[in-house]
């Protein structure tokens, strides 16, 4: 069994207002992934996480009455063939 830890963050350097993000820190991401080997080719997992809108990127959302957190939950199974 494996539980691996993930955090994640993005960062540009320019607004990309197209896009709806601002210079600096833009968003993060935590997440837990829960997997069980029955070989090394298969190993069905469970992943949770949370995910943030950062700073204008953020207040930009807010603005536009949009959501800046979410979270989700997966199920799956890794193969490797």
């Amino acid at each position: 069994m494996y539980l691996r830890p993930k955090l994640t963050t993005n960062v540009q350097s320019a607004d990309d207002r197209e896009q709806g993000t601002y210079a600096g820190f833009t968003d993060i991401r935590l997440s837990l992934q829960l997997r069980y080997e029955f070989t090394p080719r298969i190993a069905p997992y469970v992943e949770v996480g949370w995910g943030s809108l950062l700073g204008r990127t953020a207040n930009e959302a807010r603005h536009d009455g949009e959501r800046t957190t979410n979270s989700y939950a997966v199920i799956g199974i890794r193969s490797l063939f």
